[in-house]
């Protein structure tokens, strides 16, 4: 008589089913649902599940990670949390380590020494050897982002070992593509917390050769910023403003604050100068060309008026560059706001009700942030939290014409 198959226990079900529903390249949404709910299970089922969630979670988006570790984080015993650790610190490729960096800014609000510990290990991995440029994206994409970066959260004064995270911050912001106005941040940043004086001359001469390559406007703004600059930042700042040119003009009047601002003209103004940056930037790659072949042919002494300053046609070059990535980012955000008004606009015809709605869309990132906040305890919320809030919600206020003072 042939005997009876043995049963499969749940947990070894489980796993097999969380398997097999990972090996697929791209999961439907509900697949994605599913794989969430069963790695949450196997994370709470302890000892040796936990290693092989996080095996699964590497191949998975990164957010379903997320959602699975910071649901179930509460609920762990210590050796739990410890096991779980342990396992995210054995993926050292780019997924896992950007599914370690989103982990450890998801449990911030949770656990703060546990962001702590995910964020020095990944940091001290990434900078053994050097940081390569998928490091320096995921990092960017996580911590740093396109507007304020996100790291300024971070109570970094109490932090037992903060540099692998400076580090890695000033590698990823300065020696990547990164706006002119995050830098900013960035060294103000670092100057708040007293780290600005301690860098090491490599670090220094990474950010003033970032420096000096900035639009004039920025180079003053960071002055302004942050008076007190190391000296290789402060030699790094030019003494006379760019002049203004005629492309810069439309700009600026689409950027001056009216009652009947018109969103489209300001895109199609902001796109035209754009592509005078784009022709300028032409056309000054195309005389350091020229140059450059015309020292390979000949020795003889070059032209009258002709400028033999590759240098200083390179830095023109790298300062139009970053003016057209800021000009991008800007058509980006007034083309969001565009959208928000838009939706506002046809939500109701009265004036009032449009400012509510427009006021509403606006405002519903940071209300969802504050009702995600809200739920944890007092002594789990940075304080500094709320005042980025408050920041951001005067900052709409004012650009919608609300008086504050």
């Amino acid at each position: 008589m042939p005997s009876k198959p043995k049963k499969r226990k749940p947990r070894e079900n489980r796993e097999r089913s969380f398997d097999e529903n990972t090996k697929s390249s791209r999961l439907t949404n509900e697949q994605e649902e599913e794989a969430a709910a069963l790695a949450k299970q196997l994370i709470l089922a302890g000892d040796d599940s936990i290693p092989t969630a996080v095996e699964a979670l590497v191949n998975l988006s990164w957010n379903i990670g997320v959602n699975a570790v910071t649901a179930t984080w509460p609920e762990l015993k210590p050796e739990s949390r410890t096991r779980l650790l342990e396992s995210l610190s054995t993926k050292s490729s780019d997924a896992g380590k950007r599914l370690r960096l989103s982990v450890a800014r998801g449990l911030f609000p949770i656990d703060p020494e546990a962001t702590q510990t995910i964020v020095t290990n990944v940091c001290e991995e990434m900078r053994t050897i050097g940081m390569a440029p998928r490091d320096r994206q995921n990092f960017a994409n996580v911590f740093i982002g396109k507007g304020r970066p996100w790291l300024l959260h971070l109570p970094i004064s109490d932090w037992k070992n903060p540099e692998p995270l400076i580090a890695c911050a000033i590698d990823s912001c300065f020696n990547a593509q990164c706006a002119p106005f995050t830098q900013i941040l960035l060294i103000r940043w670092l100057s708040e917390i007293k780290h600005l004086e301690k860098l090491d001359e490599v670090a220094l001469e990474a950010i003033a050769k970032t420096v000096k390559r900035w639009n004039p406007r920025y180079q003053k703004e960071l002055k302004k910023e942050v008076p007190e600059l190391p000296q290789v930042l402060a030699d790094a700042l030019t003494d006379e403003p760019e002049p203004e040119t005629k492309a810069e003009e439309p700009l600026r009047a689409a950027a001056q604050p009216a009652g009947a601002f018109d969103v489209s003209t300001a895109l199609r103004q902001i796109e035209s100068h754009v592509s005078s940056l784009r022709r300028e930037l032409h056309e000054a790659r195309t005389a350091l060309r020229q140059q450059e072949t015309g020292r390979g042919r000949s020795r003889r002494e070059p032209a009258a008026g002709q400028s033999t300053d590759v240098e200083s046609l390179q830095r023109h070059n790298e300062q139009l560059q970053e003016t057209i990535a800021d000009l991008q980012q800007r058509i980006a955000d007034l083309t969001s706001d565009h959208e928000d008004r838009a939706a506002a606009i046809h939500s109701n015809e009265d004036p009032r009700a449009q400012l509510i709605a427009l006021l509403g869309l606006k405002l519903r990132e940071v209300y969802d942030e504050f009702i995600a906040l809200r739920s944890n305890a007092a002594d789990e919320v940075v304080r500094q939290h709320f005042g980025d809030m408050l920041e951001s919600i005067f900052r709409i206020l004012e650009e919608e014409g609300v008086k504050l003072h």
